[in-house]
């Protein structure tokens, strides 16, 4: 049957006894209950029950279908209709009206106005007050169900009269206590008080209400119902209960033990968030034979005091419960296999761990920081039995190339890459890709970050970013590298060695006046493989090694004609081959290393200083050193010019022209090196993942007194040196002795002012040097803000 209710043609069998239209909702049945349905006297069943569509008002003539014993409006919408309308309707057994819209009160003698009633559907109306008497006079009710209303006031003692009552439905209405003596009847199956939430009782008074039925209840659904105080072993007096709900009350105290029933039927009990105390005691689970279901969340005050899990209980981690940052095992019954709902912090999370992508223990977790990698141990996979579970903690594993900050390494906030550059395999950082870092509980609520100081670097590294030295080592690129075994016999190597450098320097400008210079060369490179070797098997420090190295090359490019282009060329190569080889991961560890060993020489790198001089650690004092190389060099020739001209005369070996002429090649060769050093003195900061350090010094910070004086040299060296050398001493040569046409006015002016000019043609001689320095100066500063190796 489907569409509108057939009002006419129902009102036309006056004799018609059943109208049994329930349940048409899939074939829409709607319409309006008929106004003048007393037209049909004989009708003993009016059912229209769940057709959703059914609206309209409920006529007051429903109350004269005196043999009406089936009402059934279940789910209709209607707009009209109170308790009282059905009042004197005797004959009624079966009363469905839920969710149909009533409204008003309960009449205070429908119970003796309707002895009959069987069964008395109200949930999910609007009905209201109080309900005193108004059930006294029911003979014959198993079913009252009057939950989702808005009933107030107190449970009456009259309910217990119900003898026959199985099912009583009181839940989601605003009931507020129990009368006093009140006691349910001995034949209650099922109760249900739940939602009740202005109801406060005492739990135990509602155990004494219940004793009448301990034979036959089985059910008792009274969650978040105002339930207070403690709870007595009485509660395991029903012995034919199978399903308990307490849960979302105020109930404290321990939880009562079961040692003298058996309730072999409770399948169901839950006694979440309340506030019990202690443990969960050892009798409480034994007779529970048939229990699949048992919840004690958030009872904050619940702690287990023994070993846990004991023999009552068994944890399975194939089944875990996920938290945002941990997740723990499921907990069964060992007797029955059900399932148990607690928090882990009954066991004070013990047999938690971190979930994936977190390091810690217990409940005491953490993201991952970027650089490093938090993988759950295989041993805790899978795992049935906590027995075979001893280690919950999970640590975390940084990845190669990466440094803890900050706090020495003992409150680690983040892992940082040492260097932005890609390095060869060697890394200083975390070479062994083993160091591990684990979350340690401080003060009882701290959390902080402690990871292993003894592989975090490289032997002989230490500091930030692992870029300083330990004593006896010293810095070679970002490898530090123990100083040699010279220093037992340093003075006297020192001294033999400047001896026969003197010595060779002095045949060197003895022969320059004769026509042997290819027998002078010859010795000159005799002499630097002399200086390598002994370099080599640290018989000299390196950084004497690269003053004589460097003396050399100036002498060498004066040695003969054919060696100009030498100075002018390759020692700017070999300058700029750090950056030309600075892509250090494509290159072997042996062939960096050498890179390393050339540019020092080249660029005055004075790493191995610091194995004799400890100062010179501090960026400003090498950088000091630097700067006064040029400033020594051209000043112990024109000492030594000088002490000629006292002692000889006119006889002397060293002219005028040939000091100015060695100057030139002194401040050539050093300006690119020192225009580096200068940018870096003046940009030293870097400023990276929160911190700001030195960038020549990683392990000062930019704050104090190196950073000062890196500035003040810095700017010194920028405009006396860098700017001041090209535009006030070499400029003014070249337009003063040079004419436009590239030609020195005076053969002795060419005899010293060639290392300005000679390699370039005579057109561009006057200003190709200043291009060729500006050249220098941009690259200095290009290799400043795309490189730099720490």
């Amino acid at each position: 049957i489907y569409g509108e209710i057939p009002s006419d043609l129902i009102l036309q069998l006056h004799n018609l006894e059943k109208i049994q239209l329930c349940c048409m909702n899939q074939t829409k049945l709607y319409g309006t209950i008929p106004h003048d349905i007393d037209r049909l006297p004989k009708l003993q069943v009016l059912s229209f029950g769940q057709n959703y569509d059914i609206k309209g008002d409920l006529s007051l003539n429903v109350r004269n279908l005196r043999k009406l014993w089936f009402l059934d409006l279940e789910y209709g919408k209607l707009n009209s209709g109170e308790m009282w309308y059905f009042s004197n309707m005797s004959q009624l057994t079966f009363i469905h009206l839920t969710n149909c819209g009533l409204r008003g009160t309960i009449p205070n003698d429908f119970g003796k106005t309707n002895p009959k009633v069987f069964d008395l559907r109200l949930y999910g109306n609007r009905l209201q007050g109080e309900i005193k008497n108004c059930f006294d006079g029911f003979q014959k009710i198993t079913q009252l169900i009057l939950g989702s209303n808005k009933l107030n006031g107190s449970l009456p003692a009259t309910l217990n009269k119900l003898q026959t009552l199985q099912v009583l439905d009181l839940s989601n209405n605003n009931f507020t206590s129990f009368t006093a003596n009140l006691s349910f009847n001995s034949q209650l199956q099922i109760l249900y008080l739940d939602r009740n939430v202005h109801l406060k009782i005492d739990g135990n008074a509602l155990l004494k209400a219940l004793q009448p039925c301990f034979h036959s209840l089985r059910m008792l659904v009274a969650n978040n119902c105002g339930l207070k105080g403690e709870l007595s072993y009485s509660l395991f007096n029903f012995h034919q209960v199978m399903y308990i709900d307490l849960s979302y009350n105020n109930l404290t105290g321990r939880v009562p033990k079961n040692e003298a029933f058996n309730m072999v039927y409770l399948f169901y009990l839950t006694l979440a968030s309340n506030n019990f105390t202690g443990e969960l005691p050892m009798s409480f689970f034994s007779p529970l034979k048939s229990l699949t279901y048992f919840d004690v969340r958030q009872n904050r005050f619940l702690k287990s005091q023994h070993t846990f899990p004991n023999t009552n209980m068994m944890v399975t981690y194939s089944v875990k419960i996920q938290r945002d940052t941990y997740s723990c095992p499921t907990i069964h019954l060992s007797n029955s296999g059900g399932r148990v709902e607690m928090d882990p912090g009954y066991y004070d999370h013990s047999l938690c761990f971190c979930n994936k992508g977190y390091y810690g223990y217990h409940k005491f977790c953490k993201p991952c920081m970027q650089g490093g990698s938090c993988e759950m141990e295989a041993s805790m996979v899978n795992k049935t039995q906590a027995s075979s579970l001893t280690n919950h903690e999970i640590k975390m594993n940084m990845d190669k190339g990466y440094w803890p900050c900050c706090g020495d390494f003992d409150n680690v906030t983040k892992l940082v890459k040492c260097s932005q550059q890609e390095m060869f395999d060697d890394e200083i950082c975390n070479p062994s890709e083993n160091c591990k870092c684990w979350l340690q509980l401080v003060n009882g609520h701290h959390l902080k970050t402690t990871c292993n100081s003894s592989c975090v670097c490289r032997h002989g590294n230490m500091g930030r970013f692992c870029s300083q030295c330990i004593d006896d080592y010293y810095k070679k690129g970002s490898l530090c590298v123990r100083c040699p075994e010279f220093r037992e016999h340093f003075p006297v190597i020192l001294l033999l060695s400047f001896l026969a450098y003197f010595f060779m320097s002095i045949s060197l400008m003895i022969s320059l006046r004769r026509r042997g210079k290819r027998v002078i060369i010859v010795l000159l490179f005799a002499f630097a493989v002399a200086l390598i070797v002994l370099h080599a098997k640290s018989i000299i420090p390196g950084w004497f090694f690269i003053l004589i190295f460097a003396v050399w090359i100036v002498g060498l490019s004066d040695a003969g004609r054919n060696l100009k282009s030498f100075w002018s060329i390759a020692v700017f190569f070999f300058q700029s081959l750090g950056v030309m080889l600075s892509d250090a991961k494509i290159w072997p560890t042996k062939i960096v290393l050498l890179k390393y060993q050339i540019t020092n020489a080249f660029n005055f790198e004075f790493s191995e200083l610091t194995c004799s001089f400890s100062s010179a650690k501090r960026p400003e004092v090498s950088f000091a050193v630097i700067l006064l190389l040029p400033i020594a060099g051209i000043t112990l020739i024109w000492l030594f010019h000088g002490f000629g001209k006292l002692c000889c005369g006119r006889n002397r070996n060293i002219s005028s022209h040939r000091c100015k002429r060695w100057s030139l090649q002194i401040l050539l060769f050093v300006y690119f090196p020192v225009t580096a050093k200068t940018f870096d003195a003046i940009f030293s900061c870097e400023h990276r993942e929160g911190l700001s350090y030195l960038k020549c010094a990683p392990w000062l910070d930019c704050n104090g007194t190196s950073h000062n004086w890196l500035l003040i040299l810095g700017y010194a060296s920028l405009v006396v040196f860098v700017i001041g050398i090209p535009l006030f001493i070499f400029a003014p040569l070249l337009y003063k002795y040079l004419n436009s046409e590239g030609q020195t006015i005076s053969e002795e002016i060419d005899n010293w002012m060639k290392p300005l000019y000679d390699e370039f043609k005579p057109p561009f001689r006057r200003y190709f040097r200043l291009v060729f320095l500006t050249r220098r100066l941009l690259l200095a500063f290009g290799v400043l803000a795309t490189f730099y190796e720490t």
